[in-house]
């Protein structure tokens, strides 16, 4: 943790020195600084099939005509569970 608020304040001061040293704009520096260095931090969550270094597997087009112009047989409805 104290290695991430120096991180944060580092960063802060470097945005600081960017914009001129304007005084009075410290928490504005310091929320920036957190954001960006938080956002850098954060490692997006893979999924079990990409943990495993697996790739999902490609979805399948649906059907809707063949190659001839025929339409494709539709697939019957399922029935409803409330039946009256």
């Amino acid at each position: 943790m104290h290695n991430m608020v120096e991180h944060i304040r580092e960063r802060a001061y470097h945005l600081w020195l960017a914009d001129g040293c304007q005084h009075g704009r410290a928490d504005r520096y310091w929320l920036a600084a957190e954001r960006e260095v938080l956002a850098a931090r954060v490692t997006p969550i893979a999924t079990p099939g990409e943990a495993a270094g697996k790739a999902k597997p490609a979805r399948k087009p649906r059907a809707t005509a063949n190659d001839q112009g025929e339409a494709a047989i539709a697939r019957p409805r399922k029935r409803s569970a409330l039946r009256s």
